[in-house]
């Protein structure tokens, strides 16, 4: 069935997450409310993080509640929030995405660059140069994935240095959005219009020609049955269906233009 949260019904819904079946977390303006699943009583309500925004909600493996903030990252503890990490001269800024390497340590998104926390330390990642990192992803075989506004899309090793090589590949260095769907296929969305996808080893590119909009596509995600839905700047939300059959590989020969050597024309289509 629909269950219709109870009042205080918020007039425009921001941000939601569901970290466990029993209730959800919901950001409306300025506030923080938790909901329950059930029955969707309202059950708790509280002040989001003071002078500024929050951009995304993020609940660790221990199960608390983090605030992605344009003034930095807050922990929810007790009713309250609390800068986090919590280290000693750190300056704080703009956070737009964060992963969980491994329990207890991260790496953020943020203003002008990415970062590695715990609790109490911060590194900062070298990147090729200083950049707005927007989007962080980790795929199933444990890569880290990080999109940013100029740099485009940049891979985490090991070592924790970056490989920014794989934006030769991809349709633009403006990534909005990094994801992967339940196949393991790495999909890529870019503010000037356009997706990618990355599957063993080889990238396709998707824009106008494929049916999108020559517009930013801002987000991705996918549905139940493996369908993705891509939400675009200004121009609706798109639906699209994976194909999961491999395409047919194709080798016409044209007339024989230099028959003499063997040589011969022909157009390649597939893979």
């Amino acid at each position: 069935p629909i269950v219709q949260l109870a009042n205080p019904v918020p007039p425009q819904v921001g941000l939601w997450m569901f970290p466990g079946e029993d209730f959800l977390w919901l950001v409306q303006g300025d506030r923080l409310r938790r909901y329950s699943v059930a029955d969707g009583t309202l059950d708790g309500e509280w002040p989001t993080p003071p002078n500024g925004r929050v951009r995304n909600l993020f609940t660790t493996s221990e199960g608390v509640l983090l605030a992605l903030h344009d003034a930095g990252a807050f922990a929810f503890t007790d009713g309250t929030w609390v800068p986090f990490p919590d280290v000693d001269g750190y300056e704080h800024k703009d956070v737009f995405d964060l992963v969980e390497i491994e329990p207890g340590r991260f790496i953020a998104a943020v203003e002008e660059g990415a970062e590695v926390w715990t609790s109490d330390s911060v590194r900062a990642l070298e990147l090729p140069k200083a950049d707005d990192v927007v989007s962080a992803c980790i795929s199933s075989d444990g890569n880290v994935w990080l999109g940013s506004f100029g740099l485009g899309l940049m891979l985490v090793n090991p070592d924790l240095s970056i490989d920014a090589s794989f934006s030769q590949d991809i349709y633009s260095k403006l990534v909005a959005k990094v994801f992967e769907d339940s196949r393991g296929v790495v999909w890529v969305s870019f503010r000037r219009g356009g997706v990618a996808s990355f599957k063993d080893g080889r990238w396709n590119n998707y824009t106008y020609a494929h049916g999108l909009p020559n517009i930013g596509t801002e987000s991705i995600h996918e549905g139940p049955q493996g369908n993705l839905w891509l939400s675009t700047n200004g121009g609706g939300v798109y639906h699209f269906q994976p194909d999961t059959d491999e395409p047919e590989t194709q080798i016409r020969t044209g007339e024989r233009t230099v028959a003499s050597h063997g040589i011969a024309s022909f157009t390649f289509t597939g893979w």
